[in-house]
């Protein structure tokens, strides 16, 4: 899980999250699925794709996965941004 977070306050504050989960099953261990969400506040500022970017460098350099899968809704029009 990576987390995106902004100071106001002399506080943290998370603003974004993205999670990758990988198969227990042995034969499924070459895949994972991912999960992102942003604070409404901060969509469209580049947050949920610089996460994405950091998840795939992850899942490809580090954790050497073939495969990926993300779900998202066909009117989710920001989140279908963040992918192409």
């Amino acid at each position: 899980m990576l987390v995106a977070e902004v100071e106001e306050n002399e506080q943290k504050k998370v603003i974004g999250v993205i999670s990758l989960n990988i198969s227990p099953i042995p034969r499924m261990r070459h895949s994972g699925s991912i999960g992102i969400m942003v604070h409404k506040d901060y969509q469209g500022e580049g947050i949920g794709k610089a996460l994405f970017s950091k998840i795939i460098d992850l899942a490809d350099n580090w954790l050497k996965l073939m495969r990926l899968e993300l779900t998202v809704f066909v009117d989710n029009e920001k989140a279908i941004k963040i992918l192409t």
